[in-house]
């Protein structure tokens, strides 16, 4: 569908949805529901016992470093060229 629309600069607006486009809209929606799931805590009693000297925890006073830097300025940048493009509207 994103290629047939490179005719009119890509504009995807008052395209008819496809098969392909459905599919993926009920992949998100099943990968949210399978990562929610995912997220959601074991029973106790069924939860694998570990040893004591084998406990992992998070460090949660660890300092951040530049790669986590580097990171978060990537997601600003794609966060702010998203709002960006989502706010132009096509020249007619």
């Amino acid at each position: 569908m994103f290629l047939m629309a490179r005719d009119g600069g890509y504009l995807l607006a008052g395209m008819p949805m496809d098969n392909g486009m459905l599919l993926g809209m009920a992949a998100i929606v099943l990968g949210v529901g399978f990562a929610g799931y995912g997220l959601l805590p074991r029973p106790a009693d069924e939860a694998p016992r570990a040893p004591m000297l084998d406990v992992i925890a998070p460090l949660e006073n660890a300092p951040l470093t530049a790669a986590h830097w580097r990171v978060a300025a990537l997601l600003t940048l794609a966060l702010v060229i998203d709002i960006n493009e989502a706010g132009e509207s096509p020249a007619s």
